[in-house]
């Protein structure tokens, strides 16, 4: 059995992707992998600067790839992506999510 690698990946062309975590470690090789094969990124991150960080490093290793900036803070559960009229004008349809985390409301006491 042969070991898989990106290079596996198929194009992505026409598909949107949503990395949260994409500034650092696998969040940022997901991106950069799926940027390099087609596919709109949008990196969802906490920290900005570290985001535009990446994104300049992924564009720089892959010209001409579309990748977005979006803030989230996932810790918060406050941020919700993707806001509906943001996807509705900007994504043909249901984007893929990557690394998504998602927060439980807080069980509640009755007192």
């Amino acid at each position: 059995m042969t070991k898989w690698t990106t290079t596996d990946i198929p194009a992505q062309t026409g598909r949107t992707a949503v990395i949260t975590g994409a500034n650092t470690g696998l969040g940022f090789e997901t991106a950069a992998a799926l940027a390099a094969h087609g596919a709109r990124v949008v990196l969802a991150v906490r920290n900005l600067e570290k985001g535009k960080e990446a994104q300049s490093r992924i564009i720089a290793a892959t010209p001409g790839a579309e990748v977005e900036l979006q803030q989230l803070d996932l810790g918060t559960c406050r941020d919700r992506w993707p806001q509906p009229p943001h996807c509705s004008r900007r994504c043909s349809r249901m984007p893929t999510w990557a690394r998504c985390r998602c927060c439980a409301p807080r069980p509640t006491r009755a007192s």
